[in-house]
C-alpha cells in the first residue's frame, strides 16, 4: 500500500505527516492486502480568513474495482483528517463487502457462455 501526501496552503509539518499515517493505519489495516494507494491531499480553502476550510480529500485504489474518493471540512486539519479517514474506512468496507456479494451471487447463478 502506498500512500501519498500533498499539502496546498498548509504547512506538512512532522507531527501532521505523523498523524496522517496514524490515521491511516489506524483505518486501513484490515484491508492493506487490497488497497494499492492512498492519496491525502490537504487544503486551505479560505487561507488565512479563517472559518471551517481545512479540507482533507482521501483517494483509495482498489486494483480492479471503483476508486473510493471522501473529502471532508473542519475548522482544524486534524479533525477533517480524522473525519476523512473514517468515512474512506467505511466507505471502502462497504464497497468491499457489495464486490463480496455480487461475487457470491455469481458464482450461485453463473451466466452460460
Amino acid at each position: 500500500m502506498q500512500i501519498e501526501i500533498q499539502a496546498r496552503d498548509i504547512r506538512l509539518t512532522r507531527s501532521i505527516h505523523q498523524f496522517i499515517q496514524r490515521r491511516i493505519h489506524f483505518a486501513f489495516a484490515r484491508f492493506h492486502q487490497h488497497i494499492q494507494r492512498i492519496s491525502v491531499r490537504l487544503s486551505d480553502i479560505n487561507g488565512p480568513k479563517g472559518g471551517r476550510d481545512k479540507r482533507c480529500q482521501f483517494l483509495i485504489e482498489i486494483p480492479n474495482k471503483r476508486d473510493i474518493f471522501v473529502k471532508a471540512q473542519a475548522h482544524r486539519v486534524e479533525a477533517a483528517i480524522a473525519k476523512a479517514a473514517a468515512r474512506s474506512s467505511l466507505a471502502l468496507s462497504r464497497e468491499l463487502a457489495r464486490n463480496q456479494r455480487l461475487h457470491k451471487r455469481y458464482l450461485a447463478n453463473p451466466q452460460p457462455a
